[in-house]
């Protein structure tokens, strides 16, 4: 009994190292297989054994696919499979490469193409594709895309696809040209025309099956990008408060988007905000000016521009006085770029019903030594945490900010409280003088070098920059550089619009005109940096240049539209390629002279000036 019992566990120990080896060989010989495959497809791609490897891709296919296999094994399959199809795709774009520089397809390319049959008919197909929504794109040119078609076209794998695409050649010829218009109109400012020529292209059957189904591509893309587009502008809008321009935006977007929640939504906003009614306004609008602010009227007394500090500025009071009193007239601020698209758009000047249109503008905009000699603050900065101006007494130290004594910022609080002072979020027109600095920051040399010499002439302390070497005037215009553009940034976003108030104030009249031009290059090259294109010129003093057809044509020229002088009446004059604006200019002057400025269009009398001056 116990030998039989022995000879019994023999036997089971037996089998289970039989089964055990059996198992192994079969791991083993799997192994080996995987270490096959991986190793052999390229390998056979090198040799040129393409029926090989191409029997060798669908063993592994058939196993990726197989019932017989494990969920794991047929991973590993799967995996494999990509791999050799990306082996593949690697080398058809090397020949596409080679095929974009004009080479033709050399005798081992043929081989390679025809012998991997429906591997390199899934990896070329595609590119055909692509390169035929190249052609029509305008990214390359019909010859080019004959080049790849003519290449692949004796392919047994590729035939179905290539004869497809040749077959609508002249449909695709035709439909290039409509793309190419579609293209030149896909704008955000005509994507209404845009959505509907891809509408067109879409449905024109003469073009081809393949155009119209990218045509119908090239719509849902072009559709969703413009969406966001204009979504984006309309929250922008939103946020400066320029809810007329907002909603146009969004009255578009409702009609072509109309189960958009988020459209809804933001319109509901917007109708919240604006008035019940808007009008047009028919008669001439009115323009007004107002220089940098004196903050310290006993300093301008005792300097050396006591006089015009005492006729040509306000003090942060008067200022707040006039707004007030412009408010109390019914007047609501518009901004001056409603007149940048003339003459090739009539401007259209649209006001709440019941208010009068007036454009502010901040003149001879710059905080140089005659201002800072007049009382004025140094420098304009931005505190971007609440997101406020705020003026700073000594340039350059943040220590000494003071809020709301500048017209910037003073501007932006009376806006704050009373919000119907403004339409669309329009705030004031910055006429900069850049001689001395920008805003208070200086930025290149020629500025320091200006400085210099006035402090010299008054016989002031020394500029900041007067004792230091190259290098670190360098370094300080960069940190000045990047300062200021964060400043006019914020401006911007803010809803302040920009025009050139001449390098330094100068009487263009006066000037020749080669002084003029250089006048004007001088300004662009500190200027246009930080602000791009300005269309808007103002003429200090109210001296022009009409009578002179050389200089106002130069002017033209350079992109100028919109002029501005100066006058005691209202005045706008429409040119064939311009449009002029007298702007009444308020201060010590023109309201202790206020019935011969005729200001009692904006004020009532002896309700803005204080009792400083002399």
């Amino acid at each position: 009994m116990f030998k039989e019992k022995r000879k019994s566990g023999k036997f089971i120990l037996l089998a289970a190292v039989f089964l055990v080896v059996v198992i192994s060989l079969v791991l083993i010989v799997r192994y080996n297989k995987q270490v096959e495959y991986e190793s052999s497809f390229e390998l056979y791609l090198e040799q040129g054994k393409y029926a090989e490897a191409l029997e060798l891709y669908r063993d592994v296919q058939n196993s990726a696919t197989s019932s017989s296999e494990k969920t794991e094994e047929k991973e590993r399959y799967r995996n494999l499979q990509v791999s050799y199809e990306k082996i593949v795709e690697s080398k058809v774009n090397q020949i596409f490469e080679r095929l974009k520089l004009g080479d033709n397809l050399s005798e081992e390319d043929k081989k390679f193409i025809a012998g991997l049959e429906e591997i390199t008919g899934a990896a070329v197909s595609p590119i055909l594709n692509h390169e035929t929504e190249a052609w029509l794109d305008g990214k390359i040119d019909y010859d080019h895309w004959k080049h790849f078609l003519s290449a692949f076209q004796n392919f047994p794998n590729l035939k179905v696809n290539v004869d497809n695409l040749l077959n609508q050649e002249e449909n695709l010829k035709l439909a290039a040209e409509e793309f190419a218009e579609a293209i030149k109109i896909s704008n955000i400012n005509d994507w209404n025309l845009a959505w509907r020529k891809w509408q067109e292209i879409a449905n024109n059957q003469e073009l081809g099956r393949f155009s119209q189904d990218y045509a119908v591509y090239r719509l849902k893309i072009f559709q969703e990008e413009i969406y966001r587009d204009l979504v984006d502008i309309a929250d922008q809008h939103i946020q400066g408060e320029r809810y007329y321009s907002a909603k146009q935006i969004l009255d578009r977007l409702f009609d072509a988007f109309p189960d958009r929640e988020e459209i809804i939504e933001k319109l509901q906003i917007c109708n919240d905000k604006l008035p019940n009614r808007i009008i047009t306004w028919e008669k001439s609008v009115e323009h007004l000016a107002v220089r940098p602010l004196t903050l310290d009227p006993e300093r301008a007394k005792q300097g050396p521009y006591k006089t015009f500090a005492e006729t040509g500025l306000l003090t942060p009071q008067e200022f707040e006085n006039l707004l007030n009193e412009l408010y109390l007239k019914d007047y609501v601020l518009i901004s001056g770029e409603t007149f940048m698209n003339y003459p090739e758009n009539y401007p259209q000047v649209l006001v709440p019903s019941g208010k009068k249109p007036l454009v502010l503008v901040f003149d001879q905009y710059q905080y140089s030594t005659q201002y800072r000699e007049s009382g004025s603050a140094e420098q304009l900065a931005y505190d971007a945490e609440k997101d406020q101006f705020v003026s700073r007494l000594t340039a350059n130290k943040p220590e000494t900010s003071v809020e709301n004594q500048d017209c910037i910022s003073i501007l932006e609080s009376f806006i704050e409280e009373h919000s119907d002072f403004s339409f669309d979020g329009a705030k004031a027109r910055i006429a900069l003088t850049v001689n001395e600095n920008v805003l208070g920051y200086t930025i290149n040399e020629q500025q320091t070098q200006n400085i210099i010499q006035k402090n010299t002439e008054l016989g002031l302390e020394d500029f900041i920059l007067t004792d230091k070497t190259q290098e670190e005037k360098n370094k300080f215009y960069q940190l000045q550089s990047a300062d200021l553009e964060v400043v006019i940034s914020a401006l911007q976003e803010h809803g302040f619009t920009f025009c050139n108030g001449t390098f330094s104030g100068d009487d263009l009249g006066f000037l020749t005109l080669e002084g003029l031009e250089q006048n004007v290059e001088q300004w662009n090259s500190v200027a246009k940096p930080y602000l791009g294109e300005v269309h808007c010129l103002v003429f200090p003093g109210g001296s022009h240049v009409y009578n002179d057809g050389d200089k106002l044509q130069y002017l033209l020229n350079s992109g100028y539209c919109t002029f501005y002088g100066e006058g005691p009446n209202t005045y706008n004059f429409y040119a064939n390629s311009y449009v002029h604006f007298d702007f009444t200019s308020i201060n010590g002057f023109t309201l202790m002279n206020a019935a011969q400025w005729n200001l009692d269009r904006f004020i009532t009398e002896n309700s803005v000036l204080e009792n400083w001056r002399d």
